[in-house]
């Protein structure tokens, strides 16, 4: 009987342990990033400033080194305007095509740790003005330690979504 008590215990720990990373999307046609220059920017709370620009940080460099993407990651942004903005003037500056904003919409913390976060994508073409795709992203990640496992897990599904979608190809 205790075996079967601690095997119980050892089981439902696990299961507290589990990682859910859920995507949806939508979007009109496919625009082909590769190549093209695209500002990475996210936005969070400002006390979260700084996983925000870790997330911007990771995700241009997953899309620059692995699917020839020119990413740039935009940091400190308030406000997402593709008018006389901060974040503007740094597309601009950059010459890039596409605005992709990361926007944590909802996120809980557990500790100092992120236990889970909603996320709302949005992909800009500059020349068009207009959101080419969208997407959303649910992550709970329940006794994880830190914040690189959510800024991890925020990454990834992005990529994800954009290889499924048809935006990027190739990778790992």
């Amino acid at each position: 009987m205790n075996k079967l008590l601690v095997f119980l215990f050892i089981a439902l720990f696990f299961v507290g342990c589990s990682v859910t990373n859920v995507g949806q999307s939508n979007f009109e046609k496919v625009y082909a990033l590769k190549g093209e220059t695209v500002v990475v920017t996210a936005v969070g709370n400002s006390q979260l400033r700084d996983f925000a620009n870790k997330v911007a940080d990771m995700m241009a460099s997953s899309l620059g080194g692995t699917y020839g993407v020119n990413a740039v990651a935009f940091h400190e942004t308030d406000e997402v305007t593709l008018s006389e903005s901060p974040l503007a003037a740094f597309a601009k500056q950059n010459h890039a095509k596409y605005v992709l904003v990361k926007t944590f919409t909802k996120i809980s913390l557990y500790g100092n740790a992120i236990d889970t976060f909603e996320e709302e994508l949005a992909l800009l073409s500059i020349v068009e003005k207009k959101i080419v795709w969208k997407a959303m992203i649910k992550y709970e990640a329940y006794n994880r330690i830190g914040k690189g496992h959510a800024a991890t897990g925020s990454v990834n599904k992005t990529i994800e979504l954009l290889q499924k979608d048809g935006f990027i190809s190739g990778g790992m």
